[in-house]
């Protein structure tokens, strides 16, 4: 879904996403290693419409603001398999990576295993001003009374005119 808003004078891009599932692959630190990783064509082939999308924009409008969000089911751009590194080679920066320490960067918890990653990201471009970023981490601490197995995450933006902008992924 991608929408064209207007704020107070300025437009912004926003394209949310729900990629495919993860359901199938094995544990990540198991005894498969590598491990088997599901869905991965699939989610390379969303990433690429999305990075394909945010490069027309932005040849289209060099100083567009463009913020891309949603449940990736992908890990962050530092995994060597992560299809998100298509959309930070696009121009968009991961706020996962660029406002958290890794101890935080976690928006589920995989109960089976025990792992905790980050499946859902928000990117902006660098006509923000200012980012902030962080998750809430809700959910995760009991994943049976939580309302969702994963945790919100929250973006501010601040645009050129110091307007600030909210954001969140559930």
């Amino acid at each position: 879904l991608a929408g064209e808003f207007r704020f107070k004078g300025e437009t912004v891009f926003v394209i949310v996403n729900h990629f495919t599932s993860r359901l199938g692959s094995c544990a990540l630190f198991g005894s498969i290693q590598p491990p088997c990783i599901s869905g991965q064509e699939k989610r390379d082939a969303q990433a690429a419409v999305n990075a394909d999308f945010v490069k027309r924009i932005l040849a289209a409008d060099p100083q567009a603001k463009i913020v891309v969000l949603g449940d990736f089911n992908d890990y962050d751009e530092t995994f060597s398999t992560s299809s998100l590194r298509m959309l930070t080679d696009a121009g968009l920066i991961n706020l996962t990576t660029d406002q958290l320490e890794p101890p935080e960067r976690f928006t589920t918890i995989f109960s089976a295993e025990g792992n905790s990653q980050a499946l859902d990201h928000i990117l902006v471009n660098k006509a923000f001003s200012k980012r902030e970023y962080e998750i809430i981490h809700v959910n995760t601490p009991d994943l049976e009374a939580g309302s969702s197995d994963h945790d919100p995450s929250v973006a501010r933006v601040r645009l050129p005119r110091t307007s600030v902008l909210t954001w969140t992924t559930k």
